[in-house]
């Protein structure tokens, strides 16, 4: 093998920051995704004017804005910071005040698919995430 396949393979395989949490951008990121949370039929609306670190809301439309500047790792883009800014619990057992029971339980949906990650999904632009409690 050459160099020029070493070159190849590893820039194809996602940098890392130092603690083992892959790299997103070196230059920070500008993303949107839609959120929705519904629970039993009902849709909740969030916060307007949300505001985190590097992400939030501008109306209650569930529009989120996500704009980490610099170094942007996968950890930073993960679900449950917005859930943190928010100060709503979310886990696979639990969405708001709703925990998984005979009434309902948490289920999620990436862009029409879904989706088990749960809290510690990266989102990524342009995603269309459904949180349902059912």
């Amino acid at each position: 093998m050459d160099n020029k396949d070493d070159v190849a393979r590893n820039t194809n395989e996602p940098d890392t920051a130092q603690s083992g949490d892959p790299v997103v951008s070196e230059t920070g990121v500008h993303w949107h995704t839609d959120l929705a949370v519904i629970i039993n039929g009902q849709t909740q609306v969030i916060p307007p004017n949300l505001s985190g670190d590097y992400l939030g809301t501008q109306d209650s439309s569930g529009k989120v804005h996500w704009g980490p500047s610099g170094r942007v790792t996968e950890s930073q883009l993960r679900l449950t910071v917005f859930f943190q800014t928010w100060g709503q619990p979310f886990s696979p057992s639990q969405i708001l005040d709703k925990q998984n029971s005979s009434e309902g339980i948490v289920k999620m949906t990436v862009n029409g698919q879904p989706n088990t990650e749960f809290e510690n999904y990266s989102i990524k632009d342009g995603d269309k995430i459904e949180i349902r409690y059912e």
